[in-house]
This record gives structure tokens, C-alpha cells and sequence, in this order.
């Protein structure tokens, strides 16, 4: 009975070991990304924009040259794609750094995807305000010349 007490004894002081380094690690972990935020978002913010890049370029852009609009499903798979794209680039250590900054893999890919959306957003507003002001700058060319 003495040997059955001492072996649950040691099997729950292993394991509270075990918790407590766990617990440790996380919040070293945990430290380590808040004490070097701006890096860490330096570095999502360079595979965000590299990512962008790439699926404008390779997906979004033959719409533009079309003057074609994207159908909402086809702009929500270049969403999830641009999201892939930059776990991909990011490396698997650095996702599971930003899975455990932001919670989880769920949260993380919303924000990803939020930022493609909202780039695309600003861009196509930019594209329409460029073509607005080139319109009307030919317009008054033609009522000088004319």
C-alpha cells in the first residue's frame, strides 16, 4: 500500500513539474513577443505586403486589365489564397509565433484576410479616383483646345 502512495506521489509531482514548466515556457513565450512587438509586426507586415504583391500580380491584375469586377466567390478564394500565402512565406515558426500572439489559427487568418480586403479596398478606390481625375483632366484639355 506504501509503494502504491509513493508511486502516485511521484507520478502527480511529475506531472505538476511538468505543468509548471509548461506554464513557464508559455509565459517566457508569451514575454518574448510582447517585448519585441514592433518586430514582430515589422516582419507580418513585410509577409503581408510580399504576399499582396504576389496575388495582385498573379490573380487580381488580368481583372484590371479586363476592366472586369471579381465575383464575390472568386474574391473570397484569392482572400483564403492571399491568407496561405503568407503562412507560406512566413515559415512554420514563425505562424506558430503569430497563432500563439493572436490566440489562435482562426483569429489570425481573419486578420490576414481583413488586411487583403481592405489593401484591395484602398487600391480600388485609388484607381477610381486616378481614373476620375484623369477623365476630367482630358475633359478640360478638349474644352482649352477646342
Amino acid at each position: 500500500m506504501e509503494i502504491i502512495l509513493i508511486f502516485i506521489s511521484g507520478v502527480l509531482a511529475i506531472f505538476v513539474a511538468g505543468y509548471i514548466l509548461s506554464s513557464f515556457f508559455r509565459w517566457k513565450k508569451r514575454h518574448e513577443i510582447v517585448l519585441h512587438f514592433e518586430k514582430y509586426m515589422t516582419l507580418l507586415q513585410y509577409f503581408m505586403s510580399k504576399a499582396y504583391d504576389i496575388i495582385h500580380k498573379d490573380r487580381i491584375l488580368i481583372y484590371s486589365i479586363e476592366a472586369m469586377k471579381i465575383s464575390e466567390s472568386e474574391f473570397s478564394t484569392i482572400s483564403y489564397d492571399y491568407a496561405k500565402l503568407v503562412i507560406k512565406l512566413m515559415g512554420p515558426n514563425i505562424f506558430e509565433d503569430f497563432i500563439f500572439y493572436y490566440g489562435n489559427q482562426d483569429t489570425l487568418i481573419f486578420n490576414l484576410v481583413e488586411y487583403f480586403n481592405l489593401r484591395y479596398e484602398d487600391d480600388e478606390v485609388r484607381n477610381a479616383a486616378l481614373e476620375n481625375l484623369t477623365q476630367s483632366d482630358q475633359g478640360e484639355e478638349s474644352i482649352q483646345n477646342g
